[in-house]
């Protein structure tokens, strides 16, 4: 180690801000060095490209010179989820990378041994834990496709940093922040991880994109609820994993991961062991499309996952009937422009975590939200277009039962449920925007759309909230659109509380009392907020 330390402060570069330190890890693309900055008295990670032959390979195929191989891994934009870095050049000319130091990865999370690869499975994590880092990755994975426009390509877990609760992916997946010795000595080669590694990956013509990623992110899943990749026993055992995999094919890993998956999985969160299913078919094209898509599967899929007593309130909910194409998109994407242009910025997240509706003791100000059975609610939409919501929904308030609502609202908008005409009802708005105004010292801008719904949502809540904290979830919703007068008017037609007969009553000459659009809206509504 003193050798080394002599030749990186001797040979590595020349730069009067850094006084580089002793070696921290080596990888296939590069080597990296603890450093001093001079200018701040922080200590960093300066990494060198130092490139095996193979890499040097792919360089070449890559049509890539030394220079530009570290440009494209320092250019990165700000992230949340991916490790932050600049790219810098020394006196002399030689590239090199900076980044923050982390002392925690996902690899000690999972407790495996440093150095080498554990000889028995090892253990899964807890929930809370493993939904957390679950969220970082999938996230970081969405900027990689989205922010730099192309896959990572080695996910694994000493690729996966822990700052605090937050996980982070590092980019280019193998000479990052510190020691990589462990990563060396793994089952691996110069395609990266074995168990983390999508099976098409293993032929000779694979090439990484974004799908291989969703495998990845599969199989960490795995790990972090089992304790063992779902491929780990059958490729440890192989003498020839590539011809193995060729050998099953498709249908015999997708068998042997569904089978695994139904008898390792914890039960209580089957959802989330469908969406992870998902993930590891050897099938590309009925995983996720890209990383944003992930996101927004995992989300819903963690809402169906939470403990049961979080769930009480929907015991009485069954599988629902998509019984409706929804349609508009445009339109409303035009109307929700004037929504989402806020001139007020958006504040840090309020509500932490996943959204969904949460149950607490009365004693706290608790509530606990009724909801029927409705067997006709449309399918929802997920993707790109309502990628945004949930932090601006997140920002929006301190409840997390408005947020998720106020987040379900903003997907309605997005994806048509509205038909370009549905808005909160205005005596609603108003007293949102001057509740606002109170609150910032200043009146708020009209566009500041979250908000505003956030703050209706909480005023009918709280309203509604009877003395054992229940309240019916669907009247709340139809309040805060139409108002508390013609929500009574539809009861009275039909001489019903319920949700689904007092949403078609009619006027005695044949007129819906709930218009078109808002009927439509709040059924979409209310598919977005059961589904997640």
């Amino acid at each position: 180690m003193i050798a080394e330390r002599k030749q990186a402060q001797d040979e590595v570069i020349s730069h009067p801000r850094y006084t580089v330190g002793e070696v921290l890890g080596r990888g296939s693309w590069g080597t990296v060095y603890e450093a001093n900055d001079n200018a701040t008295g922080e200590t960093v990670a300066l990494k060198v490209l130092n490139p095996t032959p193979a890499a040097r390979e792919k360089m070449k195929t890559r049509k890539l010179t030394p220079f530009g191989a570290m440009r494209n891994e320092g250019d990165l934009a700000a992230c949340a989820n991916v490790v932050p870095r600049s790219f810098e050049v020394d006196s002399q000319g030689t590239p090199f990378i900076r980044m923050p130091i982390y002392h925690a990865f996902l690899k000690d999370k999972l407790g495996d041994d440093e150095g080498q690869w554990r000889k028995s499975v090892g253990r899964g994590l807890e929930y809370s834990d493993a939904v957390g880092y679950l969220e970082g990755i999938a996230r970081g994975i969405g900027e990689m496709h989205t922010v730099r426009n192309r896959a990572h390509a080695d996910i694994k877990p000493d690729n996966v940093a822990i700052d605090g609760k937050i996980a982070l992916l590092n980019d280019l997946g193998s000479s990052t922040c510190v020691s990589l010795g462990w990563a060396q000595s793994q089952q691996r080669d110069n395609s990266g991880f074995f168990f983390t590694r999508a099976p098409e990956q293993f032929k000779d013509d694979g090439h990484p994109d974004r799908q291989s990623d969703i495998w990845s992110f599969g199989a960490l899943a795995y790990r972090m609820f089992t304790g063992e990749y779902p491929l780990e026993q059958e490729l440890r055992t192989a003498q020839n994993p590539r011809l193995l995999l060729e050998q099953l094919g498709t249908e015999g890993v997708d068998l042997i991961v569904k089978r695994k998956i139904k008898a390792n999985f914890p039960r209580e969160h089957r959802r989330l062991g469908k969406l992870v299913e998902r993930c590891l078919s050897a099938i590309t094209y009925k995983r996720p499309y890209d990383g944003n898509s992930l996101v927004e599967e995992l989300e819903s899929a963690i809402h169906d996952s939470v403990p049961k007593e979080a769930w009480r309130a929907f015991k009485r909910l069954g599988a629902w009937t998509a019984a409706a194409t929804i349609a508009g998109t445009a339109l409303v994407g035009t109307t929700f422009l004037r929504y989402t242009e806020d001139s007020l910025r958006v504040p840090p997240a309020r509500v932490k975590g996943m959204l969904y509706i949460e149950e607490k003791p009365v004693a706290q100000g608790g509530v606990f939200f009724d909801a029927e059975q409705i067997n006709d609610l449309p399918q929802t939409i997920h993707g790109m277009l309502n990628a945004g919501t949930t932090p601006r929904a997140k920002a929006s308030t301190s409840d997390r039962n408005a947020a998720h609502l106020v987040d379900c609202y903003a997907k309605t908008l997005l994806n048509g449920g509205a038909m370009g005409g549905v808005d909160i009802k205005k005596e609603y708005r108003k007293d949102a925007l001057e509740a606002l105004a109170k609150e910032n010292g200043k009146k708020p801008d009209e566009n500041t759309f979250y908000a505003v719904v956030a703050k209706s949502l909480e005023k009918t809540i709280g309203e509604m909230r009877e003395s054992n904290g229940r309240v019916d979830l669907e009247d709340v919703c139809a309040i805060t659109l139409i108002g508390p007068e013609k929500l009574a008017e539809a009861k009275r037609a039909v001489g019903s509380e319920s949700f689904v007969n007092y949403i078609g009553a009619k006027t005695p000459d044949g007129k819906y009392i709930i218009q078109k659009t808002h009927r439509e809206f709040l059924k979409t509504w209310l598919a977005y907020i059961h589904d997640g």
